[in-house]
């Protein structure tokens, strides 16, 4: 990436997807405005027949301040109460799993412990990494 002009980071996609960049003047902008896309998007999801929409959550806390703005609004919560998370990052071994953060801090915080198992995908840290991302796989599926 050294050598692309940053302008273009279309050589990133897929040829049939694309690239949005969304600039906002301060963190809590980024987060509202993050929060609502998140939201929206997953609700036109469900309104064109998807049953379980997924949502994947990266490493970072980045997420944090989208999630404590969606904590703010009982219709967002309602909305994202439809989805099934997967966390598809992790570091083997851990301290602190990202899995646990995410439960906790993210999670947790929003749905206050409400979300069902099967709504809750994370690496099986009981497996190998290799084996653990077979199982993910599957559940992506």
């Amino acid at each position: 990436m050294l050598n692309k002009d940053m302008n273009d980071l279309s050589y990133l996609l897929a040829s049939d997807k694309q690239l949005k960049i969304i600039v906002a003047s301060s963190d809590e902008a980024f987060n509202s405005v993050a929060a609502e896309k998140l939201c929206s998007e997953t609700a036109d999801l469900i309104s064109s027949g998807v049953k379980i929409p997924n949502i994947t959550l990266a490493r970072g806390n980045t997420q944090t301040g989208i999630y404590q703005e969606i904590a703010k609004n009982p219709q967002m919560i309602a909305t994202l109460s439809s989805a099934r998370f997967f966390q598809l990052d992790e570091v083997f071994p851990a301290t602190k799993t990202f899995a646990d953060f995410t439960e906790d801090e993210i999670l947790s915080a929003v749905f206050g412990g409400n979300i069902p198992a099967d709504r809750w995908r994370r690496f099986d840290l009981s497996q190998g990494p290799d084996e653990a991302c077979v199982i993910m796989r599957h559940e992506l599926e």
